[in-house]
């Protein structure tokens, strides 16, 4: 069976054989466009160079023609013809060979009208002279006189021509001197251009190595974090460039995943730890009933089991809810009625006889809240069944509202009169699993969960937590719920 074939791949493969493939590319452009411009250039200026000097040959051998001076032979830098009226070659280069008639090679003066001075005449050359030109495409500068006695010149044939008799010289302008400008051009280009890629390719790859070098380094190092130890850091170059940012980024990514891994690990021990207690409870009293039946009797251990029971799963169900938050796995907020959100809340809420909670008037609740409506209602359940736990008299609940440029904001206040909170615990009260009385009992203290899935709760609707002195000076707390919102009828963003 015969293999496939492997494709050749020509693509440079990493950052350092792209860097290198790009740079020798744009100096291979950059360079063909200049080798290109100047082989141009330099074969232009070398012929209007030598059409100067063609038209400075027209002027001597004119006025040398007028002045009856014999020419012949070579005369001056190119070939050149001095034809007369008839089309005789009165004088001519040696490599330009008239025709065997004697005629001339190029066109006659003739009579009649001004003839123009270094008129210009691309010509291409009969193949059947025999002359070194032959076949050459060439041009010729052109001037004609008119003069009483001109010499014949070297041909031997006479010199005296009708008064008023016409000639014309053509000089015939050859490139070979542009042509070899050109080719050493081409032969330093054909040197420098290589030379230049292979140095411009050279230095890239150093400089993209040595950069690359302190990223390889940060990628050891970030290879060297574990989860066992995550206390490692990458190295920061003071180069002040974007290794320098990539450095600082994953050293602050880092830190966030150590910080988020730690509390992580203080989430699942206390939930081990709360989890542990009413189970154990549960067992305890199980295990007392099975092997000593005589000592419980049979419904104070079913109370006891269900107390265990409710305990585990108004726990379970807060580790479900903050998993929830931490996930994102929540529907989007929408503007939903007050009203609602709150009669929700105050369902089902266990309140001790000894306190009073007083409501919001229903003036306070004719308005709406951006929030998602499940979510809000649990957060405002569990800051009122924690005022209610802690409060000595009454719970007060306060709705007010406040016009803004772009939302309203809808203020909820949860006032009681307990022992409050100090103001160095107001934050770490918010976090998970934190009582700042341990020594209460579980029955009446909670999980410490409630008001970190509030906090949570309400920041999916752009809203805040915050824990206040109670109005007046008095004892108790204000737990205060800040929420984006709008009045009765009003859109979001029309406010100014």
């Amino acid at each position: 069976m015969r293999s496939p074939r492997r494709r050749l791949r020509v693509r440079p493969r990493g950052l350092v054989g792209r860097s290198v493939a790009a740079a020798v590319l744009a100096v291979l452009v950059l360079g063909l466009a200049a080798w290109w411009w100047a082989r141009t250039s330099t074969y232009d200026d070398q012929m209007d160079a030598s059409r100067a000097l063609a038209r400075s040959q027209v002027d001597q051998i004119l006025a040398q023609t007028v002045d009856g001076t014999r020419l012949g032979g070579d005369y001056g830098s190119f070939p050149y013809e001095l034809v007369a009226g008839r089309g005789e070659v009165v004088s001519a280069s040696s490599v330009v060979t008239p025709f065997e008639d004697g005629h001339s090679l190029m066109p006659a003066p003739g009579y009649g009208g001004p003839q123009p001075l270094y008129a210009i005449y691309p010509v291409r050359l009969p193949a059947s002279i025999d002359s070194p030109l032959a076949g050459r495409e060439v041009e010729t500068i052109s001037g004609t006189i008119s003069a009483r006695d001109v010499a014949s010149g070297s041909a031997g044939r006479p010199g005296d021509v009708s008064p008023g008799a016409r000639y014309r010289v053509y000089v015939f302008v050859l490139d070979d001197a542009a042509l070899q400008a050109r080719a050493r051009v081409d032969h330093l280009a054909l040197v420098a251009l290589p030379t230049a890629c292979l140095f411009v390719g050279l230095i890239v790859w150093a400089a993209v190595g040595v950069t690359l070098r302190s990223v390889r380094l940060i990628a050891a190092h970030t290879r060297g974090v574990t989860a066992r130890d995550p206390r490692e850091r990458v190295p920061v170059p003071p180069s002040g460039d974007a290794i320098e940012d990539l450095a600082d980024t994953i050293n602050e990514t880092l830190d966030r995943l150590q910080r988020t891994q730690d509390e992580q690990r203080r989430f699942v021990a206390d939930a081990s730890h709360e989890l542990r207690s009413p189970l154990a409870a549960l067992a305890f009293g199980l295990e007392v009933a099975h092997h000593h039946p005589e000592l419980t009797p049979p419904a104070q251990v079913v109370e006891s089991a269900l107390g265990s029971a409710r305990r585990l799963e108004a726990l379970v169900a807060d580790l479900l809810d903050l998993a929830t938050l931490d996930a994102g796995a929540v529907a989007e907020p929408t503007q939903v009625p007050l009203r609602d959100v709150m009669a929700q809340a105050l369902s089902d809420l266990p309140t001790p006889g000894h306190v009073t909670l007083v409501p919001p008037a229903d003036l306070d609740l004719e308005c709406e809240v951006l929030a998602v409506a499940g979510l809000l209602a649990r957060a405002l359940h569990n800051v009122v069944a924690n005022a209610l736990r802690h409060a000595t008299r009454a719970v007060e609940i306060t709705v007010s509202l406040a016009p803004g440029r772009t939302s309203d904001t809808v203020t909820i206040d949860v006032d009681d009169d307990g022992p409050g909170i100090a103001p160095a615990d107001r934050t770490r009260v918010l976090g998970r699993f934190t009582r700042l009385d341990d020594a209460r009992a579980r029955d009446t203290g909670g999980s410490g969960l409630g008001l970190a899935i509030a906090r949570d709760a309400v920041a999916v609707g752009g809203g805040s937590l915050t824990i206040l002195d109670r109005p007046g000076g008095g004892p108790g707390c204000r737990v205060r719920l800040t929420l984006r919102g709008r009045a009765p009828g009003g859109p979001v963003g029309d406010r100014t």
